[in-house]
């Protein structure tokens, strides 16, 4: 139809290029604490280790909930190990608001400076490449945090790994977020990639990555959990 025709004819000319470069990505499961562990058994049904034999739409989006605030700390702990090694880091949040609440995460836990973290946003866009660091053309930021619908019109090769949770999208935004630090000019290898999860966020991984958006991959998990 008119709204996707163009989606489908550059899907038959597009190609993906390989850089060569070797990447390895992992899944991560982050774990509650014991309030969160809590409250999302009072949210989901006994089909996923809940009490809750009816659970509304509000149920499964505040379940999401919970489990994106311990997957909040999972990543902030992993950049802080990545960052410890040696890499520089890439952090994919879901929206802006998400995006600067990684960075004061991030902040606290691996005690990065503001002025240390760059966040991609509307008309702020990086170059940011071993060359540009040593021109003296961009900051030598340690940790970058863009969003899901910010997946092009940036270079991060100065980085070599990227960390992300479960966010409902295509295959395309998929590949054009890891596309980020994996170009021509990346001189580390592996670039590693993780993906952290945790209960519905799990299930979503497993069974609805093809979902583009949340609302509709809790949908259908509702409908499967009935």
């Amino acid at each position: 139809n008119k709204r996707n025709f163009w989606v489908a004819a550059n899907s038959m000319i597009a190609k993906n290029i390989s850089t060569g470069i070797k990447t390895e990505h992992h899944e991560v499961r982050a774990s509650f604490n014991k309030n969160e562990q809590s409250k999302y058994q009072s949210l989901v049904p006994p089909a996923m280790g809940g009490s809750n034999t009816n659970p509304s739409a509000r149920d499964w989006i505040n379940a999401s909930k919970v489990c994106y605030e311990a997957c909040n700390r999972k990543m902030a702990s992993l950049a802080m190990d990545m960052l410890d090694e040696g890499r520089g880091v890439m952090v994919v949040a879901r929206s802006v608001e998400h995006q600067e609440t990684l960075k004061k995460i991030i902040m606290k836990e691996t005690k990065l400076t503001s002025d240390e973290i760059f966040l991609i946003g509307k008309d702020k866009s990086i170059f940011l490449t071993d060359e540009t660091v040593a021109k003296g053309k961009t900051p030598d930021y340690k940790v970058v945090i863009t969003n899901q619908r910010k997946s092009q019109g940036y270079t991060l090769t100065r980085l070599s790994v990227m960390i992300t949770s479960v966010y409902p999208s295509n295959n395309a935004t998929r590949e054009q977020l890891e596309g980020r630090i994996n170009r021509i000019g990346q001189k580390v290898e592996p670039l590693l990639y993780y993906k952290v999860h945790t209960g519905v966020l799990t299930s979503i991984m497993d069974h609805h990555n093809s979902a583009k958006s949340l609302s509709a991959a809790l949908q259908s998990l509702a409908e499967k959990n009935k």
